[in-house]
């Protein structure tokens, strides 16, 4: 029976659902850590990030955009130019080095070791050659083959996860471009975008909330909760993931509406690596 409706996305909203958590765990940890425990540089850069944090004349200042007009059309050409398509591209596939990673990433490398000893110890040092060792040898190969697969199998899973993003993300956005509301395709949002975020659409890119009346984000796509969370313009926690006046890209706006600042769109996700 092929699963149909809203059941056809969970495999996908329990996937995001974990890998959203654990960013959000390791970011709270993190913070906790002394500064002489070493951090991972993908997680330095996101403990780097403080939009949330900022008041609305630092969030104009940061992102060099007006929050009564917007950027002008040259500026956001430019912007959109420099920085590429508010789309989340697929990495390099690099073929060969995941199939090396798959028959010898983690324990393979001491499988293929402990194999190739029981091999030896059938022939030629086994003196007579011991029917045993040969077993050994072919269930570790098994036990390698089975492990590469599993590995392949949890890289095109998350491969479809990624790819499944970009379809739930809407057509067209309503943003306010040298003072004037009009729409553009998602793909054509930049950073300092003013977009205008209502009910029933889904948010089109990362955006720092700067007003709202009575809006509502359905995060259950990323965190799993079931209920609405209710949207501030006002920082609620300190990490970012889990701060209220941040509209997350994708989720769905279920009640209300309000005003954004986009920080950041596509491959530009981290806002050191964005060129305004």
């Amino acid at each position: 029976m092929v699963a149909t409706g809203a059941d056809a996305h969970l495999p996908i909203a329990r996937s995001l659902t974990v890998e959203y958590r654990t960013l959000s765990v390791r970011l709270e940890e993190a913070r906790t850590r002394t500064r002489e425990v070493p951090r991972e540089k993908d997680l330095e850069e996101e403990l780097a990030i403080d939009y949330h944090k900022l008041n609305l004349h630092e969030l104009t200042l940061r992102f060099n955009t007006s929050l009564e007009n917007g950027l002008d059309v040259t500026n956001a050409q430019t912007r959109l130019a420099k920085n590429g398509k508010n789309q989340i591209s697929p990495p390099p596939s690099k073929l060969l080095a995941k199939i090396f990673d798959y028959g010898f990433g983690g324990f393979c490398g001491l499988l293929w070791f402990a194999a190739v000893i029981c091999f030896l110890a059938w022939k030629p040092l086994g003196n007579p050659p011991d029917p045993v060792n040969l077993g050994l040898g072919i269930l570790l190969l098994i036990v390698i083959f089975l492990q590469a697969g599993f590995n392949a199998y949890q890289d095109w899973s998350s491969s479809k996860v990624m790819n499944s993003i970009n379809g739930m993300l809407p057509a067209n956005a309503l943003v306010n471009r040298g003072g004037q509301k009009v729409r553009i395709p998602v793909s054509d949002l930049v950073v300092g975008d003013v977009v205008y975020l209502s009910y029933g659409n889904k948010v089109p890119a990362d955006a720092r909330v700067i007003s709202c009346s009575d809006l509502k984000f359905d995060k259950s796509v990323l965190t799993g909760e079931s209920d609405p969370i209710t949207a501030t313009v006002d920082m609620t926690d300190e990490n970012y993931l889990e701060s209220k006046n941040v509209a997350l890209m994708g989720t769905l706006i279920t009640n209300g509406e309000g005003v954004g600042v986009v920080v950041s769109t596509g491959l530009c996700c981290k806002l050191k690596s964005v060129d305004l």
